[in-house]
Formats: C-alpha cells, sequence, structure tokens
C-alpha cells in the first residue's frame, strides 16, 4: 500500500493574504523530504481550493544526473466526508513511482493560470536508495 505525503497549506499565507495594489504577492514555499527505495510507489498530497481559480501544477524536477522520479497527475478530488458547497476546498493528487536512484527535488506551483506568478509553491526533496 503507498504512503501518502500530505502537505497542509495555511489559508493565511496564500491566496486571501492582502497587498498594495500593483505589489507583486510573496510566494509562500514549503519543503518536505521523502526516501524512497528504487521502485517504490507514493502519493503526494496538496489541499487546493478550485472554486477561487488557484490549482497547483507540478512544475518541474532537478537534482542528479540519472535520477528519475515518474510523476502521474491524479488530479482534484473534494474531501472525504465534505459536501459539494461550492468555496469548499479539496485535494490535488500526484503519484509517484521511484524509476531510478539519486536525490531530486520536486516543485509544485499553486497559480491562477491566467496570473504571472504563482501564491505558493512546495518543493520535495526525494532520496532514492
Amino acid at each position: 500500500m503507498a504512503a501518502a505525503v500530505v502537505a497542509a497549506l495555511a489559508a493565511s499565507t496564500g491566496p486571501g493574504a492582502t497587498q498594495a495594489a500593483g505589489e507583486t504577492p510573496p510566494v509562500h514555499a514549503t519543503t518536505a523530504a521523502l526516501r524512497l527505495a528504487l521502485g517504490a510507489e507514493t502519493t503526494v498530497v496538496l489541499e487546493e481550493n478550485i472554486s477561487t481559480g488557484y490549482v497547483w501544477r507540478y512544475v518541474d524536477q532537478q537534482g542528479d544526473v540519472g535520477v528519475r522520479i515518474d510523476v502521474v497527475d491524479l488530479g482534484h478530488r473534494r474531501r472525504a466526508g465534505t459536501s459539494a458547497n461550492v468555496g469548499a476546498a479539496g485535494l490535488h493528487r500526484w503519484h509517484l513511482r521511484a524509476a531510478a536512484p539519486g536525490r531530486c527535488e520536486l516543485r509544485f506551483v499553486y497559480e491562477r493560470p491566467w496570473e504571472r506568478q504563482p501564491v505558493r509553491m512546495h518543493k520535495l526533496v526525494v532520496d532514492v536508495r
């Protein structure tokens, strides 16, 4: 059974934070670490609220030459046990598989597709042995 990596992000530092008109919003960054055996699989889960226009997007992975983490976007789902009310937050999931040994960093951004800069970034440092 796959383990789940969950990053709960505080709403007060995200899209609802206030700023001066014309000011570029700060990017709130979180980082987590994960160790996987070669061939192991897990799921990354990030909280998102698509009713606000914000969505998580997997950007890329950087690291050791040859290291590879296969990433499959499983999409957005409503939280179990919550109503389907407009504005209710949900979860975005990605399936990961450690395909080659080494160390890398996976990057995810929380953004509105029509805006220039994300409001959040989540980095996952993965060590595959």
